[in-house]
Parts: C-alpha cells; structure tokens; sequence
C-alpha cells in the first residue's frame, strides 16, 4: 500500500472515478463539482445536463450512447433518485405497473382470483425488468390501462346521474310544501279580511241603530 494511500484512506474518492465522469463528453466532476447527471427512462443511460441541453434541446435525438437506438426526449430526463440505476429502473417498472393493476381484493369474488391477479402483475414487472415479451406485456398493461378509465368514467357517469335524480326527486317536494305555505298565507289572509269585513258590519250595525233611536 502506498503512502497517499495511507494518508487518503482506502475509500477516499479518487479523481476521474467511473461514477463521476460524464460516458459522452468525458466531462468529470472532480474539475466541475456542479455538474449534475441525469437519466432518461427510455434507457436510463447516464449523461451530464450539459450534454442533455446540447443535444436534445432542439427535439428528440438518439441516444449518444454506444449501441443505445432509442430516441430521447429533454422532458423525460430527471435526476438520478438512486446511485444504483438498477434500483432506479425497478421503481420505475413497477409504478408504471401498479398503475395498471390498481385493483383491491373487494373487487374480486375469491381471494384465489385476487391472489392470481397479484400473481399477473409480478409476471408482468419481471417481464419488463428481463426483456421477456416485452410487446405483448406493454399490450396488456395498456388494455389494463384502458378499462380503468373506462370504469371510472362510467362511475363518474352513474354518480352524477344518481346525483341529478336525488334532486329532481327532492323538486317536488319543496313545490308541494312552497304550494301548501302559499294555501296557507291565502287562508290566512282570507280569514283576516272576513274578520275586517264583520267589524266593519258592526260598526254599520251600531250606527244604524243609534240613527233610528
């Protein structure tokens, strides 16, 4: 072992180190320690945000990767949440798979049916995390996709028209009560000029028989 090796210590980082150094313009962090790495989800390769402005600003582009066809775009580039892209790229997948397979276990008859559903959607994440029949699963998470927001809008649909029925439903209710509070004032009104009208009577009444006196 060596004396810088001594002095440094055995983990301390060394310049030009692998993880530091962007793989297109060999940018290092040692000499830019502002520099940030970001990853695309297309093929979570690493590349520096420098590099990422200068060849994607314009519109998407291939991937300057070696061996990578996959074509980019700047808005899906982020930074790396993990150090290990592996990890970073397994979240990934199985969001997007949960996403897919958001069903609960009251929406199954049986707990069988509900533990193979479960059962579906490991198969499905290993597949995208493996490359195997990646086309067809990419299908059956869409289909997936598709019908849970075709049940939500027909939720949405049946809420909304029990809402509307719950109150025309009330409508005539609040008609028959307005009509019934309206009978009322006339009785009441009526009641009130017949009683006018008797005291009037009566005063007419008096008068007259005071005049024949």
């Amino acid at each position: 072992m060596s004396r810088n090796t001594q002095l440094n210590g055995a983990g301390a980082q060394r310049p030009g180190k692998d993880d530091d150094i962007c793989p297109v313009c060999k940018s290092s962090r040692y000499l830019n320690p502002n520099m940030r790495f970001l990853v695309n989800p297309e093929c979570y390769h690493k590349m520096c945000e420098s590099c990422v402005d200068r060849i994607f600003s314009q519109g998407p582009a291939p991937c300057p990767i070696a061996g990578c066809a996959r074509t980019l775009r700047v808005q899906r580039f982020r930074q790396q949440t993990f150090e290990d892209l592996k990890i970073e790229r397994e979240v990934d997948v199985r969001r997007r798979v949960a996403k897919a397979y958001n069903k609960q276990e009251s929406d199954f008859e049986t707990l069988l049916a509900f533990n193979n559903y479960l059962e579906d959607m490991e198969v499905a994440t290993f597949n995208l995390l493996e490359g195997i029949d990646v086309v067809a699963t990419e299908k059956k998470l869409a289909a997936y996709i598709a019908q849970n927001a075709a049940a939500s809008t027909t939720q949405k649909t049946a809420r909304a028209t029990q809402e509307r029925n719950g109150h025309n439903a009330q409508t005539p209710a609040h008609t028959q009560q307005a009509l019934l509070n309206r009978g009322a004032d006339v009785s009441s009104l009526t009641a009130h000029e017949e009683a006018q009208k008797e005291s009037t009577d009566a005063i007419a009444n008096g008068r007259d028989t005071a005049g024949q006196k």
